[in-house]
């Protein structure tokens, strides 16, 4: 597929809005952009669409996530917003002020876990529009904590939470954005391609849609993979 037919899909796609029950992968080089999209893409969800928002960074805390919140909401939104952190005790989260935008910051987040607190959310909200994860890699599987892990297992537990991830979206009836690093081949090419996704194989399978940040001499765009 040419380079420009993947620009232009990319723009319709985030244009149109993601869709339901969709798995979607956002890749990029390492200091491209795809926290501040997918911030730009949730916060865009939970305010113009009045969206329930599940926001899990495994990577940033949640005052790291606010910080950059408040920069970016003058280029996205209407009229700016005194946006603030409310804390959740009794789910360890956080929602965002005049917002359905709930945040987790859990950096030992398990898939299981994840799958609770989404169902749980869904029977106080009574539904769920949007789940983010950032990122993929850094997920700590069940069997991650198991002294009897192997290395070449990774594959296969970034295979099952692809399959649970799957399974949430599917569950909720909304769209799954996880965010993923490009694999070190990736500077090989000029473009990234699809299976420059760090641990591509086990992605592949489970993703209804991949989009991956490309940045070239003119400002940086979205390229998209059709499945």
């Amino acid at each position: 597929m040419k380079t420009e037919e993947n620009i232009e899909k990319g723009s319709k796609a985030l244009t149109d809005g993601l869709q339901s029950s969709n798995l979607v992968i956002l890749g990029s080089r390492p200091g491209k952009g795809k926290t501040s999209l997918a911030l730009n893409i949730a916060l865009n969800a939970a305010v113009r669409q009045q969206g329930v928002v599940f926001f899990f960074s495994i990577e940033m805390n949640a005052n790291s996530i606010l910080n950059q919140l408040q920069i970016m909401q003058k280029w996205i939104l209407e009229e700016e917003m005194d946006l603030k952190l409310v804390e959740n005790i009794s789910e360890s989260n956080y929602i965002l002020t005049d917002t359905k935008l709930v945040i987790d910051d859990n950096s030992n987040m398990q898939i299981g876990e994840l799958e609770s607190k989404c169902k749980r959310l869904k029977v106080r909200e009574g539904r769920v529009d949007l789940v983010v994860i950032d990122y993929l890699q850094l997920f700590n599987t069940e069997a991650a904590s198991s002294s009897m892990i192997k290395p070449n297992w990774r594959g296969q537990e970034i295979a099952e939470v692809m399959r649970r991830l799957k399974q949430i979206a599917c569950d909720l009836e909304c769209p799954v954005l996880v965010l993923s690093q490009l694999s070190r081949e990736s500077v090989k090419h000029e473009v990234p391609i699809l299976s420059d996704l760090r641990d591509s194989e086990a992605i592949e399978p489970f993703a209804d849609l991949v989009l991956l940040i490309y940045e070239n001499c003119d400002p940086s765009v979205v390229l998209i993979i059709w499945r």
